[in-house]
């Protein structure tokens, strides 16, 4: 008699290939986040415009969510006003801020570079400052290779010839790296759910960037500009990428990709993130990159690979 089980066909939504496709298309969310933001600033709107936009198309997505879990009085359950702050200055306004920041100064591929290079460096640091976290071997020898990295390409900006600070852009690239890093190490120690982040950030972002934007702190075209002249064209496209597209099915992308795969797999389509900025900024932007930054996207690739992977494995 045969088994019945040996005879079903495999679920198309559970399959390898399912995976795989998940991861690629997460990756090519997250890469392109970089160009849509760095053309986004080269556009009409300023980083504190496309933070708005961002945050208050987010805040719609979650609002019945967050009705809900108000009206049962726990959606801020288990987190203090400071545990909140900080998840929230980590992947929230302050991050976005000084992401969208950068992308005014330096090119869409130093974006990859940098945050995406800082973040395991300063998580490092950060574990080791808040819990005494050792570094063992292989995620030192995974530091010194995102180090020499961004000192490569951050020292050919320092020292080039264009008439722009993308060395400015590039430190505010790395400083949103470190709030990253910030986010990544303080969900862990607390123990923050997905669903406390999912409320919670979008909220408390949104209050910050309002303060910003009403009080008239940075510049913004929007808060100069009547409603009606707004460049509704502009502000449409970024709030439905930042929003839904990044917020939503990028994330379900690489936690599907996770579940199928494992974590390992799951890594290495996030280590590929900014050679495929990279790559889309040359061909949407007709950014080239420069020796030095494409040396120093290599190195940093494989820096990406051995810290996630040893994350992955650990």
């Amino acid at each position: 008699m045969s088994n019945p089980a040996l005879s079903e066909p495999e679920n198309f939504w559970t399959s390898k290939l399912f995976g795989y496709l998940c991861g690629t298309l997460g990756m090519l969310i997250w890469s392109g986040w970089v160009v849509v933001s760095r053309y986004g600033v080269q556009q009409t709107l300023t980083p504190i415009d496309i933070t708005l936009v961002r945050y208050l198309t987010a805040a719609a997505l979650i609002l019945p969510f967050l009705v809900n879990r108000w009206m049962k009085r726990g959606w801020w359950h288990g987190l203090s006003f400071f545990q909140a702050l900080v998840i929230t200055t980590g992947i929230g306004t302050p991050y976005a801020v000084m992401a969208y920041g950068g992308f005014a100064y330096a090119p869409a591929a130093h974006a990859g570079i940098f945050i995406n290079g800082a973040v395991p460096v300063f998580v490092a640091l950060l574990l080791f400052l808040w819990i005494r976290q050792k570094v063992s071997l292989n995620r030192l020898i995974s530091i010194l290779f995102l180090v020499a990295g961004c000192v490569l390409v951050g020292w050919s900006s320092f020292s080039g010839d264009s008439g722009q600070a993308v060395w400015f852009g590039d430190l505010l690239f790395l400083g949103a790296g470190l709030f990253f890093a910030l986010y990544t190490v303080s969900v862990g120690l607390w123990g923050v759910r997905p669903a406390q982040a999912m409320t919670v950030v979008p909220s408390f972002s949104l209050v910050m960037i309002l303060i910003i934007w009403l009080a008239g702190f940075g510049e913004s075209h929007l808060r100069m500009t009547a409603v009606e002249d707004w460049p509704w064209e502009e502000v449409i496209f970024q709030a439905v990428y930042q929003g839904p597209i990044v917020t939503l099915l990028a994330m379900s992308c690489f936690v599907k990709t996770a579940l199928i795969l494992g974590p390992s797999k799951q890594a290495t389509f996030t280590a590929m993130v900014p050679a495929g900025a990279t790559v889309l900024a040359l061909l949407v932007l007709g950014e080239v990159p420069s020796v030095e930054t494409v040396i120093g996207l290599g190195v940093v690739t494989g820096g990406i690979v051995l810290s996630l992977r040893r994350s992955s494995d650990a």
